[in-house]
């Protein structure tokens, strides 16, 4: 693909994952499982950041 792995960090990866899994209607449970996370406070993290941009307060509001 021509993609440098250096510039992506796992961290990043993660976090795109799991926006990705959420978006698509995934439980977290099952996130957990794929993730290898042990907290579900940490992908609610996640979770609510993926949230945050499903219906932003600026949407639809001529901004």
């Amino acid at each position: 693909m021509g993609l440098d792995a250096t510039q992506f960090a796992d961290h990043s990866l993660r976090v795109g994952f799991v926006t990705s899994a959420v978006r698509a209607g995934k439980g977290v449970p099952k996130i957990m499982e794929q993730t290898g996370h042990r907290s579900a406070n940490t992908v609610m993290a996640y979770v609510r950041e993926a949230d945050r941009w499903r219906d932003p307060a600026s949407g639809g509001i001529g901004l």
